[in-house]
């Protein structure tokens, strides 16, 4: 049998390229994928003062958003992008081996987010950047460059003098008519500004301002109830890869508020569970699920249930190589197959075990516990003293006689009762003291 070499083509379509990247992404997440390159801009800009300090101080540096109907803009005063690093690295789709360019504690790495951003948003778009020695401005008009076979490249303007001051500002219009719909939605820009305002509570706190339309955005409170004997939990450690790769985690836990356990009321300041925190971008907020370790089988040892509604715990991760962190792409979830998250998931487990033991003790006597939560103040979570254990007050608990309460039952409706109290592996035993309690407070209320 004879046989020739010949070629079956594999070059890329734009337009399957573009719906790609831009699918499984959210249109608020994309916005925040160009804040994180505000922030990385900072960060650079300000390591060549403070260069092995992982805790900077972002002061004086700024990010504003303005967000319409038929456009969207994002400026920042962050340093600006070099010329060289914008035809090398900064419209390249994904870092070029070698070439990542992010600085040390940066966050955005994957090479992405700007480029997955403004194809989500609009057509037309204009990138202006100066480092205030030399600047560029890209004009990107979408459907045109979609349609240009084979040449994947941007044109840039490159200034010859008369440099702007520092930054870059990303301008685009034409935008798509769904974007457009939650642009000129008020609640839409609501949701935003709540969402980075707890996202970016960590880098706020450490003086970066971001504005959206005019409105100055203030970090989420963080604060934990603390006192000689509700003493909340922080400890650092450092995990390390099979390769030798080293993170450092700070776990921080406790509760923040009793109010509303008892009657089921919604907490207000912090939704409670665990945040994920990836050099200070929270990635994972108030998570009750088995991806932070609740379940049974899980290091918790427990399904989350409304009985735990007061504890709230943060575990940070730091790294000077982004790579080790247990984020995704889209920095709104973890990688659960990273071993470094693995090992923290454990530590993270026997955090949370006392406030399940102490919620469990409340719950049997409120009164005597009360005694000790009115004496708590609320402690900053960025001045909570270190300490390893999450600590709560013992008390005697009150002797009541007591007595037996026993009913037959379907086991099918005794399965999805178990189910509705969020266990379906509790014990009958379990689930007729709650189904009482249910009953006595929500009946009787004495």
């Amino acid at each position: 049998m004879h046989t020739h070499k010949d070629k079956a083509t594999a070059k890329p379509q734009k337009g399957f390229f573009i719906n790609m990247l831009t699918k499984d992404i959210s249109l608020t997440d994309c916005i925040l994928d160009l804040l994180d390159n505000c922030v990385d801009g900072a960060n650079a800009h300000v390591r060549l003062t403070q260069p092995e300090t992982q805790n900077v101080s972002f002061t004086g540096y700024s990010a504003k958003i303005l967000i319409t109907e038929n456009k969207f803009t994002i400026t920042d005063n962050c340093g600006g992008i070099p010329v060289q690093t914008a035809k090398d690295i900064a419209f390249n789709f994904g870092s070029p081996p070698g070439k990542g360019g992010e600085t040390k504690h940066s966050i955005g790495f994957y090479g992405i987010g700007m480029k997955r951003a403004i194809f989500k948003i609009g057509n037309s778009i204009l990138i202006r950047s100066s480092t205030g020695t030399e600047a560029f401005v890209a004009n990107i008009e979408v459907e045109d460059w979609s349609h240009k076979e084979g040449d994947w490249d941007f044109e840039i303007d490159v200034y010859d003098d008369l440099f702007p001051k520092k930054g870059t500002e990303i301008e685009i219009e034409e935008i798509y008519s769904p974007v457009a719909s939650d642009f000129g939605n008020s609640s839409f820009i609501t949701e935003l500004m709540n969402i980075i305002e707890r996202d970016y509570m960590f880098i706020l706190s450490k003086g970066f301002e971001i504005r959206v339309n005019g409105v100055l955005l203030k970090p989420a409170t963080l604060a934990l109830i603390s006192s000689e004997d509700f003493r909340p939990l922080r400890y650092k450690n450092q995990l390390k890869t099979i390769k030798g790769g080293i993170v450092d985690v700070e776990l921080i836990a406790g509760v923040w508020n009793f109010s509303g356990q008892d009657d089921d009321q919604e907490l207000t300041e912090f939704d409670s569970g665990w945040y994920v925190i990836c050099n200070d971008r929270v990635v994972l907020a108030a998570d009750k699920s088995d991806k932070t370790g609740w379940g049974k089988n899980k290091p918790i040892g427990r399904k989350w249930h409304s009985q735990y509604k007061p504890f709230v715990g943060f575990a940070i991760f730091s790294s000077d190589d982004p790579r080790l962190l247990p984020w995704n792409t889209t920095k709104r979830g973890v990688d659960l197959t990273s071993e470094i998250y693995r090992q923290a998931l454990v530590l993270m487990g026997d955090a949370t075990k006392p406030a399940i033991q102490y919620t469990n003790m409340r719950k049997k006597d409120p009164g005597a516990a009360l005694k000790f939560e009115n004496e708590t103040t609320r402690e900053s979570l960025l001045n909570i003293k270190e300490n390893k254990i999450l600590t709560f007050p013992t008390f005697e608990q009150t002797t009541t006689k007591t007595n037996t309460v026993t009913y037959h039952v379907d086991e099918r409706r005794l399965q999805k009762a178990k189910e509705a109290m969020g266990n379906p592996l509790m014990t009958s035993k379990e689930l007729g003291e709650g189904t009482f309690d249910y009953y006595y407070n929500n009946e009787v209320g004495e």
